[in-house]
């Protein structure tokens, strides 16, 4: 007995250190990079746009078939039971007959008014569509992701913030609780800094909430599993105002029509629909087609004299393979010409629909350089207002830091109250915040703007 309770124990003991290894290896560190090519990978809007390029490249590839003929084998087999006539004996006989009747056929276009041709046009370029469709919303997943990932890192920046702000404060509390035991300071100072403290401590549980439902946003957006734990790891690039590059309009958005994917995708469908309107015409042309084929039959009836000299006399039955290969083969081959005269304004009908379609193509693709202009030109107002505000930041957070130490001095020699002390403190937390967002609104603004140009892609953007 007291072996199975320490084999138990022991059992017990392997269990926990195993569940503890599991849960330990749970913990998934990832960096930007990774990040964002997880997204890539596991996203469902992707995942469904590459399925659709395995689509157009096959389309593609019939396209291409169009110009080879078309062969097809065709087989039949027949058994028959009741009367019948038999030939080879001139009469109606109540018997079972079985026939074999094999063919293989080929057709080849010689002439459908360039059908073939534009057919292969119109499917090169929707496969160009499609590919530039997927290179957009990669695009859109590192800029979700970036947006996502950043947020997380601005919470992670105020919970340190605030536990930084929260461990000076505990140190200037002691310092006031040892003016108030030596009567140098009101008990009531003491009683201010305890509630700053507190008011301090609620920033820090209210951004820690943040941060994880930040986290549970990030983590929906790479598909990871919902009880993994992961945590992000901060980028060692940080667009300060001496790397702000400054841009213009004009070139910008000359850089935007050059590269923006969706505007590239909206081209490549316009001149697909153009292949397609010539498509359509060629249903008023004639076509002009080669055809042959060739067959055999075997009928188990047939028959032949034993003796060829002597076709009354007695017979025997023709073989399988004499009939097909011999007696009974047949080919054929000709030319076929086609030419419509009405068709129920089906043609007509076709041209008119594919008109509109390559119409609307082209509005689609004026209204979408006016949508990149206004994009282009938000980006860039941002980005400048980001740099402005960035700077703005840094300056009032130098200022606020030197009246945060000034009054603290001050206090300490009694030339200060607690409110002063308190005031500035507020201030230089609030300056230090504004600071963290304004350099992560710079860092977004830069991507922002190269996704806005079509330029973003994950091996441009710098390393951890």
């Amino acid at each position: 007995m007291n072996l199975s309770n320490i084999t138990l124990k022991l059992f017990s003991i392997g269990v926990f250190f195993t569940l503890s290894q599991i849960g330990c290896a749970q913990k998934l560190a990832l960096s930007f990079h990774e990040a964002v090519q997880k997204a890539l990978e596991e996203n469902i809007q992707l995942k469904t746009e590459k399925n659709q390029l395995v689509v157009n490249k096959a389309e593609q590839a019939q396209g291409k078939a169009q110009f080879l003929p078309d062969v097809s084998a065709f087989a039949q087999f027949r058994r028959q039971n009741g009367n019948q006539f038999i030939t080879q004996e001139a009469k109606l006989v109540n018997t079972t007959t079985q026939d074999f009747y094999p063919e293989i056929s080929a057709n080849l276009t010689i002439f459908n008014a360039f059908r073939n041709v534009n057919g292969l046009k119109m499917a090169n370029h929707n496969l160009e569509a499609q590919q530039f469709r997927v290179k957009r919303t990669e695009q859109d997943i590192i800029y979700n992701v970036a947006l996502q990932y950043l947020t997380v890192l601005f919470d992670k920046e105020l919970i340190r913030i605030a536990e930084e702000n929260i461990e000076s404060q505990n140190t200037i509390l002691e310092r006031i609780k040892g003016f108030v035991d030596v009567g140098e300071i009101f008990i009531g100072d003491q009683y201010n800094q305890e509630s700053q403290i507190k008011s301090l401590e609620l920033a820090l549980v209210e951004a820690t909430n943040t941060m994880e439902n930040d986290k549970s946003l990030l983590g929906q957006t790479l598909m990871l599993q919902p009880l993994l734990e992961f945590d992000i790891s901060t980028p060692q690039w940080a667009f300060a105002t001496q790397l702000v590059e400054e841009y213009q309009l004009k070139e910008l958005y000359q850089t935007a029509l050059g590269n923006r994917s969706d505007l590239k995708e909206l081209n490549s469908l316009k001149q697909s629909s153009e292949y397609q309107n010539k498509m359509a015409k060629a249903g008023y042309y004639p076509t002009l087609g080669a055809f042959f084929s060739y067959n055999s039959y075997y009928n188990n009836t047939a028959t032949r004299p034993i003796d060829p000299s002597n076709s009354n006399g007695p017979s025997e039955k023709i073989p399988f393979d004499v009939q097909i290969r011999e007696n009974n083969p047949n080919s054929t081959i000709g030319l076929r010409l086609s030419i419509p005269i009405f068709s129920n304004y089906q043609n007509r009908t076709n041209v008119i629909t594919s008109k509109i379609l390559m119409e609307n193509a082209n509005l689609n693709i004026k209204n979408q350089e006016q949508a990149i202009y206004v994009d282009v030109q938000t980006a860039l107002q941002n980005y400048r207002a980001a740099i402005a505000r960035y700077e703005s930041a840094e300056a009032q957070f130098d200022a606020a830091k030197i009246a945060m130490e000034t009054q603290t001095a001050r206090y300490e020699l009694g030339n200060a109250t607690i409110i002063d002390v308190t005031t500035t403190t507020n201030a230089f937390i609030q300056s230090e915040v504004d600071m963290a967002q304004a350099k992560y609104r710079l860092m977004f603004q830069k991507i922002l703007l190269e996704y806005q140009t079509g330029t973003l892609d994950i091996n441009t953007l710098p390393e951890e």
